[in-house]
């Protein structure tokens, strides 16, 4: 969306666009309102609070994706050529995991780690 490149599936129908296109051909739309068409074809399709509420961002949980992958990969990490290599220390690896699971302040150095020791595995190893 930050480059205008709309992948929405239901604003890709060329239908829609050559529609979109004609009215506003015709009935320029610029002084009624951000999708004033869009609201007006939805009305009483959706309810008014979903058409007429502020516009806000997509966060997806991507704390709870990174925690899930590290939950089932961890020991990947703690049996990993990383450690046996000693690129990571074993108690320091133990403390920011065990930290991780109460404070999250260290999920994405965990996840960043696991990443780097699939790397190597799959690279280095070749043994993905």
């Amino acid at each position: 969306m930050a480059s205008s490149v709309e992948t929405r599936l239901p604003f890709l129908d060329y239908k829609l666009i050559e529609l979109v296109i004609g009215l506003r051909q015709t009935s320029p739309d610029h002084n009624l309102g951000q999708k004033y068409w869009l609201k007006a074809a939805l009305k009483g399709t959706l309810p008014d609070e979903v058409l007429n509420r502020p516009k806000r961002g997509f966060q997806p949980s991507v704390q709870e994706w990174m925690e899930g992958v590290i939950e089932k990969y961890i020991s990947w990490l703690t049996d990993g050529y990383l450690l046996e290599l000693k690129v990571i220390d074993f108690d320091y690896l133990l403390k920011i995991y065990q930290t991780s699971k109460d404070k999250s302040q260290y999920t994405f150095m965990l996840y960043k780690l696991l990443l780097l020791e699939i790397w190597y595995r799959k690279i280095v190893v070749a043994e993905l």
